[in-house]
């Protein structure tokens, strides 16, 4: 990864991280995340709780950010290729935080589809360090953060167009709001397991799962039908999680 790269991935993260911090604590146009998503409920949002994923992340992160200045990963392929993506997920990152803070629910429904889409590409730009054998390190610097940023934004992004559609007055074509939110974690659930047996990747149906608890621990005084459904699809993510380990751990050379 060249220097500029380097330096400007340090940067975006920085910023990301500053920017969030005023966000959370009510620093950023005078409330914080959480207010704003309180002011439209839905039958998808998760328990506050599962917003603590974020120090997750942004500490993967920030070994992504280390790892390029690391003189034995200047020259690795997987770091090169994921550097334009990373930056082009802080500026997202960033001014999705701005767009949610004005409460433009529809046009911040667009930003964060910026920023899933960028992840997509740095998630597949990592998957060679995911599977180089024998890197391990290169595995948690550089395939580890993506995998879990993807599976929280994922989420997050349907979490966002639901809010957007709930401002907007979208009335569902006239289908229940529970039967739209059992569809949602149908899909989730479905991208969870193809992500674990397409990409041998158990750590973003993981984060998917988190995220699914979270919204049933939410959702269980106003619909008991949605919580089930959440955990439910919580439960088929985990056991593709489980089921991916499993055959990971016995391609593993035993010692005899």
């Amino acid at each position: 990864m060249s220097l500029p790269w380097r330096i400007m991935n340090a940067a975006g993260w920085l910023g990301v991280v500053t920017v969030n911090a005023a966000a959370a604590t009510g620093g950023l146009l005078g409330k914080s995340s959480g207010e704003i998503s309180d002011q439209v409920p839905t039958l998808v949002t998760p328990a506050g709780y599962a917003f603590s994923i974020w120090s997750v992340i942004y500490l993967l992160a920030l070994g992504y950010v280390v790892a390029g200045f690391l003189p034995s990963r200047r020259e690795d392929e997987a770091m090169k290729a994921t550097a334009p993506w990373f930056f082009a997920s802080c500026l997202f990152n960033v001014g999705w935080l701005f767009v949610w803070h004005s409460e433009r629910y529809a046009a911040s429904a667009f930003v964060i589809a910026g920023l899933l889409l960028t992840l997509i590409g740095a998630y597949l730009s990592s998957r060679p360090a995911a599977q180089a054998a024998n890197d391990r390190v290169g595995f948690f610097l550089i395939a580890l953060p993506f995998s879990v940023y993807l599976g929280w934004v994922t989420v997050a992004t349907i979490v966002n167009i639901s809010v957007a559609l709930q401002a907007g007055g979208w009335d569902g074509w006239g289908v229940p709001d529970r039967t739209w939110a059992v569809a949602l974690f149908v899909v989730a659930a479905l991208i969870a397991a193809v992500a674990a047996f397409k990409d041998k990747d158990p750590w973003f149906p993981l984060t998917i799962a988190w995220a699914l608890i979270a919204i049933g621990v939410k959702q269980q005084s106003a619909s008991q039908l949605v919580a089930v459904a959440a955990w439910t699809a919580a439960g088929v993510a985990i056991a593709a999680a489980l089921l991916k380990l499993r055959g990971i751990a016995g391609l593993r050379p035993h010692k005899t």
